[in-house]
């Protein structure tokens, strides 16, 4: 209920706190170049698509351990941005 999906790394931590763990790597994915479109022809007509680049995505995750009687979280980052949020197993104490 604090966080969803499209918060920033920034935001996330104010709310939460540091995770208890980090990881990071890299990833080669499509995404959207804002503002731009190709032209397709479909069925005789023309559809505007979005047009894509392929770019080198920084994919962050964070998990929180919570103790024994909570449930781990997993928040995935893409460039800083949280987009998945995972629940694992319960927690554990250090």
């Amino acid at each position: 209920d604090l966080i969803q999906v499209g918060d920033s790394q920034y935001k996330i931590s104010s709310k939460c706190g540091e995770p208890d763990f980090k990881t990071t790597s890299y990833e080669m994915q499509y995404v959207r170049k804002p503002g731009t479109y190709i032209l397709r022809k479909r069925d005789g007509d023309f559809e505007r698509q979005p047009f894509l680049v392929k770019k080198q995505v920084e994919i962050e995750e964070w998990t929180y351990n919570f103790g024994p009687n909570r449930f781990m979280y997993y928040l995935i980052f893409e460039d800083d941005v949280l987009a998945e949020i995972e629940m694992g197993d319960y927690g554990f104490h250090d």
